[in-house]
């Protein structure tokens, strides 16, 4: 599918009256010029450079330059050295008549119908300019559209300043050169903000960092704050797996998919699992619902079966998609059902300590165990 491209547009400048060198007359004239116009969806947006120029004549429909209107209308010839020698009747019917000198001071006006070549190079790199600029932040695939547009875009334009107007292409040489070198400004600024904010360190508090990794990673099955942390997500993925493969299934009858990214923050007294469900958008209300009473009984049953769990441990278990979470439910892993069920990611801080004090942290506020010190 054809998205942008350039096209040509002939618009009228000037009627008159001129004498036309093919119809040997007075006639009537328009004087037309063809611009090119940048396009979208075949629709003209941006106009370009003038292609050209030329005189049409509306008795003949013959094309001419634009120097045909200061013709004077005389016929030029080459003189007759000899005066032809008397012929009979018929054959002098036969001899056209003799044309007069060409007069001093006229010189011979040849019909010229305007030819336009066209510039191959400078339109590619309009083309690969504008495509490289919209892809700089990706530095590689780009650097390879940057580079060849504006060295296209250096020779179309060579190409059509020396053909005195005969072969177009300046404007999207000029066009190819600009959005190339804005694309080369935009990977070095990138580049550079990526090379200075390499060794920062990440300030999102660990909650944060562990929901942005299940929701990233495509290889990631189960992962934790400890190793036990992380053999318990590893569990409780495989077994949502199977349980979401044999509850759900799509409305074509095929399974949907069913691989989970799970996250566990394991401390003393509390446990969190954060899952990332597959499809999670197109659950309606009445899956979302089967799926949370799921979700709460196999981390119950995970726990359970592990056995190095308090059964009186607090346990929060999330449901994340792709950009945000739909259900976060907490209570005792003893259990059957949630305390709390809702959407607010806040209800998840009590589960990881070291976000809760970078949250007070970053809003100023004192923590609780510091102002009793102090008052103390």
């Amino acid at each position: 599918m054809i998205i942008f491209g350039t096209r040509g547009i002939t618009a009228i400048q000037q009627k008159g009256s001129f004498h036309c060198p093919a119809c040997g007359a007075g006639a009537l004239y328009n004087k037309k010029e063809v611009r090119r116009f940048f396009t979208l969806f075949f629709v003209p947006l941006i106009p370009l450079n003038k292609a050209a120029d030329y005189i049409e004549c509306l008795r003949c429909g013959g094309t001419f330059k634009p120097e045909v209107l200061s013709w004077n209308g005389m016929v030029p010839s080459a003189p007759s050295s000899a005066t032809p020698p008397p012929l009979g009747p018929v054959a002098a019917a036969a001899v056209p008549p003799a044309i007069r000198p060409n007069p001093p001071g006229i010189q011979q006006v040849s019909t010229t119908t305007v030819s336009y070549q066209r510039n191959g190079l400078a339109k590619a790199s309009m083309i690969l300019g504008i495509v490289g600029l919209l892809s700089s932040f990706l530095i590689c695939p780009s650097i390879l559209l940057v580079i060849p547009s504006l060295i296209m875009g250096i020779i179309g334009l060579g190409r059509a300043k020396k053909s005195n107007g005969l072969m177009g292409g300046r404007g999207e040489a000029i066009a190819g050169i600009t959005c190339s070198s804005l694309g080369l400004v935009v990977m070095l600024a990138f580049t550079l903000f990526a090379l200075t904010h390499k060794d920062r360190p990440d300030k999102r508090s660990p909650r944060q960092i562990a929901a942005a990794k299940i929701s990233s990673s495509t290889t990631l099955k189960g992962d934790g704050n400890t190793p036990k942390a992380r053999e318990l997500a590893e569990k409780y993925a495989t077994m949502m797996q199977l349980t979401h493969s044999v509850s759900f299934a799509s409305k074509k009858g095929r399974t949907s998919s069913s691989r989970y990214s799970v996250y566990c923050e394991l401390h003393d007294g509390t446990c969190a699992f954060l899952a990332c469900v597959p499809d999670y958008r197109k659950f309606d209300d009445v899956a979302k619902g089967t799926l949370e009473s799921l979700a709460w009984s196999t981390a119950r049953n995970v726990l359970k079966e592990d056995g190095t769990v308090a059964p009186d441990t607090e346990l929060c278990v999330a449901l994340k998609g792709m950009l945000m979470f739909g259900s976060v439910m907490t209570g005792d892993a003893k259990g059957s059902s949630p305390q709390t069920t809702g959407k607010d990611e806040n209800d998840m801080d009590h589960f990881f300590p070291e976000s809760v004090g970078k949250t007070l942290e970053a809003a100023n506020l004192p923590d609780k165990k510091s102002s009793e010190v102090e008052k103390e």
